[in-house]
């Protein structure tokens, strides 16, 4: 089985490692709903000491949700507790200038449950110091992270970053921008502070990475991509296929279109050598790749588009460094997406169902997975698990927007012989928006053309390039159209 993949990257910002030990909690009374109003004295502590021990009176506010302080903490007396929040931003008080800056700032968190998704992003403002807006620090999973303990998370901070808060100023303010499933039970952290020593990503790990052919390749985006695969393959494995491989290759290639693929079946990556180059922070495209490792073990035949979807939507839930990339995956319908687009088309659409059909149930991609270990996904599949077909479920998503069958027309086929997905349209022009809202952009390979009427097909959106017409039912379009057809221009005279 092998998957290509497209990327959706923008070089931005830094890199980010995560790093998780366990840390136990100290606290004499471990009720982690017990909470009090930060108004108390803590004269004894310095700012910086109660502010980032969370310690300090109204030391953080919260954007959403209940902001209290709880007994159970690894250091000081106290940790910050969010509950009854999805998203939050946390925001410190004024600090002046901070003492004992290191290589990575870190923190620790006691989950209130094993979360399936969850991030913490770490922000720094000062005017001061020219960060007239929140910059971008780093970011942690919080997926995954065991009950009953502490885990201890960092991100390293650059060579840039620790220079400028080593400096002078009064004005610094940390946020936290707390993104994880809400509980009335409540996230607790604790112990915010620096380090200078960072432990191997890859010590302890029951997983094993192999490199291949990696000469040429930037010593910082090799280390970038070891641990970004230590921090988010196991968590993937634990969660949709524990006996996913151990032993995971990454082959780098030269000069290939695609910034990546994976086969499952040898467990090996393929890296394009030119696409790392030219994005050097992209090093989250194997949290997709690697969910298709995890992927392995599917019965035939599989759906491409549910596949790489999953893929999107665990690069959307794992991924160490998506914000900084700026990578998202969309939210709501828009012209020219599709489901069967897949990757983020996809991913979006399965959020979208389990926010309305599968609350207080398993994600629907980790019921697809099951699904396709033993059988196919069929229209009693989605059925069963959301009361309604594919088709319908995406109207509703589009909220009626998504573009109908015609009832007569040319009806083009995703695959040879008149197979894969269909859809017949009537007469008119329509671009790659209009053919991606139809998942068709790019995708056609056969067509059926009923008597009189007649396509003239061309290589780019706007009837730009080469062109080719039809006026009779086409079993296969050939290779030199497959997957190329942009624009379509349908008469009925």
């Amino acid at each position: 089985m092998r998957f290509k993949t497209r990327s959706f990257l923008k070089a931005n910002r830094g890199a980010v490692l995560l790093s998780v030990v366990a840390a136990v909690g100290c606290g004499a009374n471990p009720d982690i709903d017990a909470e009090e109003s930060f108004g108390r004295t803590e004269g004894a502590l310095t700012s910086q000491q109660g502010i980032f021990g969370f310690e300090a009176p109204l030391g953080w506010t919260g954007s959403a949700g209940n902001v209290g302080i709880s007994t159970t903490h690894t250091e000081g007396a106290s940790s910050l507790s969010l509950r009854n929040a999805n998203y939050s931003l946390l925001t410190s008080q004024a600090l002046s200038t901070l003492s004992g800056v290191g290589a990575e700032l870190a923190i620790d968190v006691l989950p209130p449950a094993v979360a399936s998704w969850g991030q913490l992003e770490f922000y720094a403002t000062s005017a001061t110091l020219g960060w007239t807006s929140y910059q971008w620090l780093g970011q942690v999973s919080l997926a995954g992270l065991p009950v009953g303990q502490f885990a201890h998370l960092k991100v390293p901070l650059s060579a840039a970053q620790q220079q400028k808060l080593k400096q002078s100023y009064s004005d610094l303010q940390i946020r936290l921008a707390v993104n994880a499933p809400a509980s009335s039970t409540g996230w607790l952290l604790d112990n915010l502070h620096f380090t200078s020593l960072t432990q191997d990503c890859a010590a302890g790990s029951a997983y094993a990475l192999t490199f291949v052919n990696q000469t040429g390749v930037d010593a910082t985006m090799l280390e970038n991509l070891r641990c970004t695969f230590f921090a988010t393959y196991p968590l993937l494995a634990q969660r949709f296929n524990p006996n996913a491989s151990k032993n995971v290759t990454f082959s780098f290639v030269e000069n290939d279109k695609n910034p990546a693929w994976a086969e499952p079946g040898i467990s090996t990556i393929f890296l394009n050598k030119a696409h790392l180059a030219a994005h050097p922070l992209d090093s989250d495209v194997v949290v997709h790749e690697g969910m298709h490792i995890v992927q392995a073990g599917y019965q035939d035949p599989v759906q491409g588009w549910i596949i790489e979807g999953s893929a999107d939507y665990a690069r959307d839930r794992y991924g160490l460094r998506n914000l900084e990339n700026g990578w998202s995956i969309p939210k709501v319908w828009a012209p020219g997406r599709h489901y069967a687009n897949g990757y983020g088309d996809a991913a979006g659409f399965f959020e979208w169902i389990d926010s309305q059909y599968r609350q207080n149930k398993p994600a629907i991609v980790d019921a697809l997975d099951d699904v396709m270990r033993s059988g196919v996904v069929s229209s009693a599949t989605w059925i069963a698990l959301t009361g309604y077909d594919v088709v319908p479920l995406w109207a509703q998503y589009s909220n009626n927007q998504a573009p109908v069958q015609a009832p007569a027309g040319i009806t083009f086929y995703r695959d040879d012989n008149y197979t894969g997905l269909s859809f017949t349209i009537g007469t008119g022009t329509y671009g790659s928006t209009e053919l991606g809202s139809r998942a068709l952009q790019d995708a056609i390979s056969s067509l059926k053309v009923p008597s009189g009427w007649r396509v003239t097909a061309y290589e780019h959106d706007g009837s730009q390039g080469a062109s080719i017409q039809y006026t009779a039912d086409t079993p296969s379009v050939g290779s030199t159209w497959n997957d190329k057809i942009s624009t379509v221009v349908i008469s009925n005279p």
